[in-house]
This record gives C-alpha cells, sequence and structure tokens, in this order.
C-alpha cells in the first residue's frame, strides 16, 4: 500500500475550472489585445507587454490542466503554492489599482474570480494536513 493520499477531487475540479477561466481570459490578450483593452475600458495597450502577459497567463491553465491529472496531494503540492502566490499577488495589485491608481471598474472582475481562486485554493492548502502521507502509515 502506498502512503500517499490522493488528490482530492474538489482540488481536482479547482485545477480544471482554473485552467478554463485563465483561457478565456488570456487567450484575447495573445490574439486581440487592443479589442480585448478595449472591450474592458483598458484604455492605450502595449501589444506586445499585453501578449506576454496573456502567454505567462496561459502557461499557467496549462499547469493548472496537468496538476488536475495528477495522482496525489504531494504530486500538486509545490504548483498550488506557486498558483496561490500568484492569485493572491494578483488580487492585490488589481485591488490597488482599482481603488487608488484609477484602473477600469472592470478590473473588479479579476479581482472577484482570482480572490475566488485563491480562497479555493487556500482551503486545500490550509487542510493539507489531511492529504499528506503520515509517516509509516499506508493510506488505501
Amino acid at each position: 500500500m502506498s502512503t500517499e493520499r490522493k488528490l482530492p477531487g474538489g482540488l481536482r475540479t479547482v485545477f480544471r475550472l482554473h485552467a478554463v477561466a485563465v483561457v478565456l481570459a488570456a487567450t484575447p490578450l495573445v490574439l486581440v489585445p487592443n479589442l480585448w483593452a478595449e472591450l474592458v475600458r483598458w484604455g492605450t495597450v502595449d501589444v506586445t507587454l499585453a501578449r506576454l502577459l496573456g502567454g505567462a497567463l496561459l502557461a499557467t491553465a496549462v499547469g493548472s490542466y496537468l496538476a488536475s491529472r495528477a495522482r496525489t496531494y504531494g504530486d500538486v503540492r509545490v504548483y498550488l503554492l506557486f498558483e496561490q502566490s500568484i492569485g493572491t499577488i494578483l488580487v492585490l495589485v488589481a485591488a490597488y489599482e482599482v481603488l487608488l491608481a484609477g484602473a477600469p471598474q472592470f478590473t473588479w472582475a479579476v479581482v472577484a474570480i482570482a480572490g475566488a481562486f485563491s480562497l479555493a485554493r487556500g482551503y486545500y492548502l490550509v487542510r493539507a494536513a489531511e492529504f499528506e502521507p503520515t509517516p509509516g502509515q499506508p493510506v488505501p
């Protein structure tokens, strides 16, 4: 018997939903950054920077998809921490931009969506001890 615990189904779902949400949000940044900026009223946008950001975000979607296919919590723990770090920083920066720097109101959608995923990931990080192996004790 293995000492590793299976990846919780809820966390698998969080990873899958995150992958879909990021693909939907980041693809326009890569393909039509000026149109995307106009639709969300972000004003003038540096196309190269928008595409680089979109590409980096799409990379996290690939990571989330791959994490959703993992077998155990231990297989995704470091990636979960990575995504949590990105999500938390994104929420803080976006909230700052809306509250103090005059970003368009659409930016609140970024805060809400990234915040929801951060809360969901945080739930599994707080409960990590339940998913990690107990030394010397087999898990069915």
